[in-house]
């Protein structure tokens, strides 16, 4: 019974559009569990990467954010934003270059315990191709801290 009652928080969509030389990246992260997720943060980073290349995160800094509560059925928004060079906006316009969003959120559940998701997601070109990008879970972890 326990098991039901948490907070079943995870990433819903994810999505990266360019306007002029900013990327903007926006995370939906949703509870579909029956109890809130206390005290969630999330900190994430936009950066770019060559197509054929390993991902090669930058550090994701654990700064003081606020924290807020996440209820049942409910749906909050991350956003990122990063300058793109004029040699990068060429990149990304031809497809040599991706987006990448790498991550973490913290919560507290309904009995306590600190949850964590460790996330990193790339941006894939839309079917439109109208400068965005859809993002994918390149990798996943769940833990508690």
């Amino acid at each position: 019974m326990r098991r039901q009652l948490r907070a079943h928080v995870a990433i819903d969509t994810g999505v990266v559009t360019l306007s002029g030389q900013n990327l903007h990246a926006t995370l939906e992260i949703r509870n579909s569990g029956p109890t809130p997720a206390y005290e969630m943060t999330i900190n994430s980073v936009l950066f770019m990467q060559e197509i054929n290349a390993s991902p090669s995160e930058p550090p994701v800094e654990d700064v003081d954010l606020s924290k807020t509560t996440v209820g049942p059925d409910t749906t909050v928004s991350s956003q990122e934003q990063l300058f793109v060079s004029n040699g990068n906006l060429h990149g990304l316009r031809d497809g040599n270059i991706i987006p990448w969003v790498t991550g973490r959120i913290r919560y507290r559940n309904v009995f306590g315990a600190s949850r964590r998701i460790d996330f990193l997601s790339r941006g894939d070109v839309s079917p439109n191709r109208d400068e965005t990008w859809i993002l994918t879970h390149y990798r996943i972890g769940r833990g508690s801290d």
